[in-house]
């Protein structure tokens, strides 16, 4: 194996979050090399439909992440140097159930006291904001600063903005180990060389378990896969998104058989509509279930009924980073000095990537490793929302 160059920084995976982070370090001078096995944004980054959603988020931190994150979207794509499609649509969250109106009441009235606006809607109102709603539901709440974006175009911007501030982007390298000294990092092996450096983030998404177990540490993820179903573009169709509070619930709850109680509707950017809901416990299986996919389209057709006469013209499926503890995995491993955690986003990864970017970056840069999310975030300025 030969040597390698001196880093600061290896950053372990090429999805929005380790590029995020990536492109954060090295704004700020840190000498970076990220290491992605496959692709840059190859996992749930490009599966996902690019849902920036701050109203499906658990109140609380998770919720606070993404409310800091909302404001730097704008700034992080007119940085990167790739045209990245970015649009407020809004999103409709509705209940099907007396228990479920009391559950999203309660759910409002946390998610605003995290500075997230919402508003409760009537079902001809939710209906007017997406016309192809049926009638088989009570009512909504409407989160109209909810976004989509091309994730996988922002992701590879952001690894070219990285590069450009001087990071090495290594494409098709796997880290495999690192090495220590007097219980610190102090090299990161991968399968093709040894790189000196101080830090090592593991942002590897659904691998980053296994690689924790390379280093000896263990962490709470496992890889939930998620199934998507498009549909060609329906005049009728407006840009809102709709999920299911049902359905929501039951994800955050670590619900196995949570995508059967409600479908998700999201009009893609290029006019398609992504049909989603499936969040499985199936290991590293990757591959699209047709009986899933049929599931999926039925369900969605009880809340929209005029889907039922659409053209499916796609589905395709991806891997999250479940976090068995419910939230995500975020900062240094005071086991191995040297060792920074960012995973178990599992379908949020998107809305809080800028957040968890500049998170890091203090950690590492500001000379905090003892610094936590809560006090990260308590930090945010009042301009902008984020620190």
């Amino acid at each position: 194996m030969k040597g390698g160059p001196t880093a600061d920084v290896v950053v372990a995976g090429g999805g929005i979050a380790g590029t995020a982070i990536a492109s954060e370090l090295a704004r700020r001078g840190a000498r970076v090399v990220l290491i992605e096995r496959r692709g840059l944004a190859a996992g749930a980054t490009s599966a996902a439909a690019g849902v920036i959603s701050l109203a499906s988020k658990t109140p609380g931190q998770l919720a606070r992440l993404a409310r800091a994150s909302l404001p730097l979207f704008p700034a992080l794509i007119a940085e990167v140097p790739l045209d990245v499609a970015l649009r407020r649509v809004g999103s409709l969250f509705v209940y099907e159930t007396g228990e479920e109106r009391s559950a999203v009441l309660d759910r409002v009235a946390a998610l605003k006291a995290d500075g997230i606006e919402l508003e409760l809607l009537p079902v001809a109102a939710a209906r007017r904001l997406q016309p192809l709603l049926g009638d088989g539901f009570l009512g909504a709440a409407h989160a109209p600063q909810d976004s989509i974006v091309d994730s996988a175009a922002l992701t590879r911007g952001l690894a070219q903005l990285a590069a450009g501030r001087g990071a090495e982007i290594a494409v098709g390298e796997e880290v495999t180990g690192v090495i220590r000294r007097g219980g610190r990092l102090e090299s990161v092996v991968t399968d093709r060389r040894a790189i000196s450096c101080r830090w090592l983030v593991n942002a590897a998404g659904p691998w980053s378990g296994q690689l924790g177990r390379r280093l000896g540490r263990s962490h709470p993820v496992v890889p939930r896969r998620g199934q998507l179903v498009a549909l060609a573009p329906m005049a009728e169709a407006s840009a809102v998104r709709v999920a299911t509070a049902r359905g929501i619930f039951a994800k955050q709850a670590g619900s196995q058989a949570g995508w059967f109680s409600g479908p998700a509707l999201t009009p893609a950017l290029d006019g398609r509509l992504v049909l989603g809901g499936s969040n499985e416990d199936a290991g590293f299986a990757s591959g699209v279930d047709p009986a899933v996919v049929a599931t999926i389209a039925l369900r969605a057709c009880r809340l929209f009924p005029s889907l039922a006469g659409a053209s499916v013209v796609g589905a395709w499926s991806g891997l999250r980073p479940h976090s068995l503890t419910g939230a995500p995995i975020l900062g240094a491993d005071p086991e191995l000095p040297g060792y920074v955690v960012a995973t178990g986003q599992g379908g949020d990864g998107i809305a809080i990537a800028p957040a968890i970017g500049r998170f890091i970056a203090e950690l590492i840069c500001g000379g905090r490793p003892d610094l936590t999310v809560e006090e990260f975030l308590s930090g945010a300025r009042s301009d902008d929302g984020a620190p």
